[in-house]
């Protein structure tokens, strides 16, 4: 369907087209065996690094919305998968918990390869501390949002904040107790909020200040 509010959807349509995506994910996983087959026969596997990670997840009217929108900066839109296979299996079954990006992948190639100062003026930070285990955690925060929106997302291991446009709420979920995001606790926890707030503020000076000492 078209992307944007679905309360033109009946329930069966909004599960029909639920099952439609997981076919498309079955799909997906049958053809990345194909694939992961090949490279092996090739020979490529144990010389390769390989990542598997998507760029968003579909809304399917988790939140009242189909599709990619803006201001849908929920899990079922900011969750991705993130898979990395090393060569003769290293690390293997190893699960991390600390955040991570997408902008952090570049800088662990290089970082892997073995050019981690190349990324000194990248906003990723490779994430290879989490997986050999000298770090538990390589940042705070990580922020979410789309280049047509206002609307901004930054979230911590716990917290997520949704800041919006003036003259829209803003929105807090505790993730830990609240996995769907059904509950916003911007008044119960106003302080949170501030911080969350200012720490999304920093961010994006931060990111100012860099971009403006290279020019």
């Amino acid at each position: 369907p078209k992307g944007g509010p679905c309360d033109w959807m009946t329930e069966e349509e909004i599960r029909f087209t639920r099952s439609q995506y997981a076919g498309e994910v079955s799909f997906v996983d049958k053809w990345l065996g194909y694939l992961l087959d090949h490279i092996r026969e090739l020979g490529l596997m144990e010389n390769s690094i390989i990542f598997f990670l998507s760029d968003h997840g579909h809304p399917l009217g988790d939140h009242g919305a189909m599709l990619k929108m803006g201001d849908q900066l929920y899990s079922e839109l900011l969750r991705i998968p993130l898979f990395v296979r090393f060569p003769d299996m290293r690390h293997a079954g190893k699960r991390v918990r600390g955040l991570v990006q997408v902008v952090d992948i570049f800088p662990t190639v290089l970082d892997i390869l073995g050019h981690s100062n190349e990324a000194e003026f990248m906003h990723g930070k490779s994430f290879m501390p989490l997986v050999l285990g000298s770090a538990d955690k390589i940042r705070d925060y990580v922020t979410m949002g789309f280049f047509s929106s206002e609307d901004r997302c930054i979230r911590d291991e716990r917290w997520s904040f949704i800041r919006r446009p003036a003259g829209q709420a803003d929105e807090l979920y505790d993730l830990s107790e609240d996995v769907g995001e059904t509950r916003n606790l911007l008044k119960e926890n106003p302080e949170k909020a501030k911080e969350m707030k200012d720490a999304l503020a920093r961010v994006f000076n931060i990111r100012m200040q860099k971009e403006h000492a290279l020019q």
